[in-house]
């Protein structure tokens, strides 16, 4: 029984040694709110890097004009439905 426990610390040992060398940490995603595609930010420092290219880039610019042309249409139908004085 010693000789079992024994092997079974040596096993949890090389797995938590097998887990340290194949385990990183990062800040995890991040939520776009405009265009809805999920940012892996990386490291700490490349974290801003990711978002202004993200924002910069041509899907972003597209989602947020869609966005604009739906709120000033909406802002053209609720202007339409209001009764003239």
């Amino acid at each position: 029984s010693r000789i079992l426990l024994t092997q079974a610390k040596l096993l949890n040992e090389q797995i938590e040694e097998i887990r340290q060398k194949h385990t990183f940490e990062t800040l995890g995603e991040e939520l776009c709110d405009i265009c809805g595609v999920r940012l892996n930010l990386g490291e700490p420092d490349g974290a801003p890097a990711i978002r202004d290219a993200h924002i910069s880039g041509k899907m972003h610019k597209r989602y947020m004009e869609i966005r604009s042309t739906i709120e000033s249409l909406k802002k053209k139908i609720a202007d339409m439905e209001e009764p003239p004085p």
